[in-house]
């Protein structure tokens, strides 16, 4: 709701009543962040007296005519960015398990110099190996679509150069004494009494 009425209050407003509406705005945004600093909820009475009659309460002429509400632009935006945002916390992910970072400083910092890095193929397969991006992600990076080849051939070879699993020691495949040699001497085992 306070993005709605941030967003039309110019388009109802004369310019002196809209500095007024915005005062009024304000005061709620602060009374919001206190709520959120504090967890003290008893102030968001306040915050819609604020950001409801407040706002109300600047109008000081009657408008004529229709005016059209929009949707909020920042809410636009970030329905739009939404899924780039996703693959970006995506990658960030898998490089804060390896490097032990934090996925928001690595996205504000890091990513330029990734992005960098990833322009050169042999940099961009070792870290699509190392850090098992998949398709999307190396896309994003490259600045390219998801289908081009350039991305494709940088998948299959980083998934190529990826150490292969060792086969599991069970009974069917290893016999008893086998599976004991891998597993080591059993511990030593001492009497107290």
């Amino acid at each position: 709701m306070f993005r709605w009425i941030e967003e039309n209050t110019p388009r109802q407003y004369s310019i002196p009543e809209t500095r007024h509406a915005f005062e009024y705005l304000s005061k709620a945004n602060l009374y919001d962040s206190r709520i959120f600093s504090r967890q003290n909820y008893s102030f968001k009475k306040f915050y819609y007296d604020f950001m409801s009659a407040g706002v109300a309460l600047a109008r000081e002429n009657p408008s004529a005519g229709f005016v059209p509400y929009q949707f909020p632009k920042l809410l636009m935006m970030l329905s739009r960015t939404s899924a780039r945002r996703a693959t970006m916390n995506s990658i960030a992910g898998k490089i804060k398990e390896k490097s032990h970072g934090s996925a928001k400083q690595i996205i504000a910092e890091d990513f330029p110099y990734i992005k960098q890095l990833f322009s050169g193929r042999d940099y961009a397969i070792s870290m699509s190996r190392e850090f098992s991006f998949d398709e999307k992600e190396i896309a994003f990076l490259l600045g390219a679509k998801e289908d081009s080849k350039e991305v494709q051939e940088i998948f299959s070879e980083s998934e190529a150069a990826k150490p292969k699993e060792p086969a599991k020691k069970s009974g069917i495949l290893f016999s008893e004494s086998q599976e004991k040699e891998a597993e080591g001497p059993e511990p030593m085992q001492t009497k107290l009494f």
